[in-house]
């Protein structure tokens, strides 16, 4: 019995080594696809075998912390974007196409001035989805979110006008000045700047480094096509390689 014992034993530790050798191999492939970001061997913890012998296995970063596995949060995702559309979609945004106006005028204007920038102004652009206005008007007591979806809407059509003034995509950089936002409503209602926190936070995932520029909240009684929300933005942008500005219809 005393020698069927050790053989057995020494099958259970063969399998110890085995599992050791796996694991062992697992980090190095660790610390090798992560290249710079592994400074160290990873570290090994155990577990138990079916024998109640100890077998190791790599440590990930996020338990060497305390903390359980898990994927990169939204928000770092949306910093971590090498340009504005990406960290937009990482937030859960895409561009629209281009707004057509409807009237006599441009969707943006451009300027430009001594140190080679230019000046931008965006027209006015309301919460239009496949050119259908989300029609609707802010009374008090009611619900925000159906108006900051529909200034979400509008942020995005003004800066798919932005990226039409900058050759089809929006810039690396871009320093806004002032936004104004028009928001339908009673004349008792007094949330305008929680609606428009909502676009803000759009401009804001497109660029996360940029300062808060100034803005305005007014309260109207009727927009086009009783749309919810309209914003206009007035920007300068860094000089354009092959952009001749002027004003396009």
């Amino acid at each position: 019995m005393a020698a069927a014992h050790r053989v057995a034993e020494g099958f259970a530790r063969c399998r110890v080594s085995v599992g050791l050798a796996r694991d062992a191999l697992l980090a190095w492939a660790q610390i090798h696809v992560h290249g710079t970001h592994a400074v160290a061997p990873t570290p090994l913890v155990s577990r138990p075998s079916r024998a109640g012998l100890p077998i190791a296995r790599p440590v990930l970063h996020e338990e060497r912390r305390g903390r359980s596995p898990q994927r990169l949060p939204q928000d770092a995702r949306a910093m971590n974007a090498a340009t504005p559309e990406q960290r937009l979609e990482a937030a859960g945004h895409r561009l629209p196409a281009t707004p057509q106006p409807r009237g006599h005028y441009a969707p943006f204007y451009l300027r430009p001035v001594a140190d080679g920038s230019s000046q931008l102004a965006i027209s006015g652009q309301t919460c239009r989805i496949d050119g259908v206005a989300m029609e609707g008007s802010c009374e008090p007591g009611q619900a925000l979110e159906p108006a900051r979806a529909a200034a979400q809407v509008a942020m995005l059509n003004v800066l798919a006008a932005v990226a039409a003034a900058c050759g089809g995509a929006l810039p690396s950089h871009l320093d806004v000045c002032r936004l104004r936002g028009f928001v339908r409503s009673s004349a008792d209602f007094t949330a305008h700047s929680a609606v428009l926190d909502a676009a803000s936070d759009v401009l804001c995932a497109a660029w996360p480094e940029a300062p808060r520029p100034a803005r305005t909240a007014v309260g109207v009684a009727s927009l086009p096509d009783r749309a919810f929300i309209e914003i206009e933005l007035d920007a300068v942008l860094p000089q354009l390689a092959g952009h001749d500005p002027k004003v396009h219809a």
